[in-house]
């Protein structure tokens, strides 16, 4: 489907790494049937290799991001008028015991991971309303995760990511998401398209460890 693009998205042209034909600019009256979405993001926990996954669920929050208008170099972003959307928890259980991956989520080389460790994955999910974006453009949001201080976790060092929503026309007048990108800060986007600082690095979720000890029991009989 061929694409065409709002004056401020045209230079997001690069980063979005679409595949159109010469942008055309839209109309500053054109008004579009308002669309939602919804992505992932990824929550890993890691524990000893010789533990089993306790039963233990971390929640999130989510909201809208702080608006800014485009400058000389950066680009405009939006806030949507609907709020944050809806995002999910990640329910660990004993039973995720049996699909554990060895070593860390940050091993380079998953072929020889940490010794001593092992992980597992959950996916959480994220879900905008339809009426969330009501225009093209990049919208921000906040996510939090909550801190409810669990015992033995090692939550995340950053509770903090930023998720952007490229939101573009199609050739028929109607929106759609393009790309979610995760992020660990509110980084500028300039008018090349690319992201002021880091423009290639993206988030992987969050890591939270958990901490678990062992314990010997022995009675005497006298």
């Amino acid at each position: 489907m061929k694409r065409r693009f709002t004056t401020a998205l045209v230079m997001l042209l690069a980063f979005a790494l679409l595949i159109g034909t010469t942008a055309i600019t839209a109309s500053a009256e054109n008004t579009y049937e308002p669309i939602g979405g919804s992505t992932t993001l990824v929550k890993n926990l890691v524990v000893d290799d010789d533990a089993n996954i306790p039963n233990i669920t971390f929640s999130y929050t989510i909201r809208r991001g702080t608006p800014q208008d485009a400058t000389a170099t950066t680009i405009e972003i939006l806030e949507s008028p609907l709020g944050g959307g809806s995002i999910g928890t990640a329910a660990f259980s004993n039973a995720d015991t049996a699909s554990t991956i060895n070593g860390l989520p940050t091993d380079a080389d998953k072929s020889n991971p940490t010794a001593g460790r092992k992980y597992v994955q959950k996916s959480v999910s994220i879900d905008f309303p339809v009426g969330t974006f009501t225009k093209p453009g990049v919208y921000r949001f906040v996510i939090n995760e909550t801190n409810n201080h669990l015992p033995g976790v090692d939550y995340d060092s950053n509770p903090t990511r930023y998720l952007d929503v490229f939101v573009v026309v199609n050739d028929d007048n109607t929106l759609s998401v393009n790309n979610y990108v995760l992020r660990d800060g509110a980084t500028d986007i300039g008018t090349n398209g690319e992201y002021t600082s880091n423009p290639d690095e993206k988030s992987s979720g969050y890591i939270n460890t958990l901490t678990q000890h062992n314990f010997a029991f022995s009675k005497t009989i006298s």
